[in-house]
């Protein structure tokens, strides 16, 4: 609303493109590493990306969903979230392997305004150790801010969590469980590949036809906090 103040300067590379404007090859290119991520599997896939399209259709609302991809190594879960940062912008997004600092040390500015945050090789022992703060992190209406030499300050939790590992069992999975989404990848592909993901990721109209992609992708009957079991949390139940 325009009579109402507002800090959000936007994202960086949400240039919006009619279908007959994007660049078709470089947004296939983009969906089928995510196919690779959820290794093919046409249901999860689908949830996969609705999750995204809900990210950038509603940036402000927090589903209380986080995204685990486990994969072997050199796969390319790093590749999606640096596409993901390339659109929104480093403003809004930030990624950390060290959680008990960043996120539940004494200080957690980096969390400021944030609308995506990355745990990256989250080992199993700090997934169980955080278990409950994770649930609540992930879950609470407010966050407080810790500053160092500035006052906390409180706002609304709109933070969506991702948590890449190579451990089988990063975190602990529940039979009731319903915060935790987690997906087995593929196997990794060719070096050309990953070659042509990372020059697309430099070009502007690719980034814009993959938001305009997911922006206007129909999302109106999906609620995203029902995710289908997959394989892999069967799995992580049992261990």
């Amino acid at each position: 609303n325009p009579r109402h103040f507002n800090t959000f300067m936007g994202f960086d590379n949400t240039k919006f493109l009619e279908e007959e404007d994007r660049d078709l090859e470089g947004l296939t290119i983009f969906r089928e590493h995510v196919a690779l991520l959820c290794d093919n599997i046409g249901i999860q896939i689908k949830y996969f990306e609705d999750w995204l399209a809900d990210l950038f259709q509603n940036p402000a609302s927090n589903p209380e969903i986080c995204i685990v991809i486990n994969s072997m190594k050199g796969v390319g879960k790093d590749l999606l979230y640096k596409y993901i940062s390339a659109i929104l912008g480093s403003d809004f997004t930030y990624e950390t392997e060290d959680v008990e600092n960043d996120v539940f040390g004494t200080y957690n500015g980096i969390l400021r305004n944030k609308v995506l945050l990355k745990i990256d090789e989250m080992s199993g022992a700090n997934g169980f150790k955080y278990k409950e703060r994770l649930k609540s992190s992930i879950t609470s209406k407010l966050i407080t801010i810790k500053q160092k030499h500035i006052k906390s300050t409180t706002q609304e939790n709109f933070l969506r969590w991702m948590i890449f590992s190579n451990n089988d069992n990063p975190i602990e999975i529940t039979k009731d469980n319903r915060r935790f989404w987690v997906i087995k990848s593929g196997h990794k592909k060719e070096p050309e590949y990953y070659t042509k993901l990372f020059e697309n990721m430099k070009d502007k109209n690719i980034l814009h036809s993959i938001y305009s992609y997911y922006k206007t992708r129909d999302i109106s009957n999906v609620d995203i906090r029902e995710f289908p079991e997959t394989e892999k949390m069967k799995l992580m139940v049992e261990h």
